[in-house]
């Protein structure tokens, strides 16, 4: 959980593409979403607040840390919703709230 070293992600071209290619499901919603006016803000900060808490969330669970009060599902919905709240802002106070994600 605490491990920050990784490798050296352009020594390995193939793994690269597949992390960027992992990424385009949310890429789609976020910008989804903020072109139909249901989310607000910047997009590329929404993608990876929304990527953040959910990978948190899920490090948790996989180390049976979270106990069972609580279904995965319902924190999940929980996290997305309290996560897509908390980085919405009203689409005119940010010159970005349009720009598409194109993370390479």
């Amino acid at each position: 959980m605490y491990n920050v070293v990784q490798p050296d992600s352009s020594q390995y071209t193939e793994l690269e593409a597949e992390i960027f290619r992992s990424g385009e499901p949310i890429r789609q919603v976020v910008n989804a979403s903020v072109e139909a006016g249901t989310m607000f803000g910047d997009p590329v900060n929404n993608c990876y607040v929304l990527w953040a808490g959910l990978h948190g969330l899920i490090s948790l669970y996989l180390a049976h840390l979270i106990g069972n009060k609580r279904g995965i599902e319902e924190l999940a919905a929980a996290m997305i919703q309290a996560l897509i709240h908390s980085v919405s802002t009203d689409a005119s106070e940010t010159t970005a709230a349009a720009r598409e994600i194109k993370l390479s």
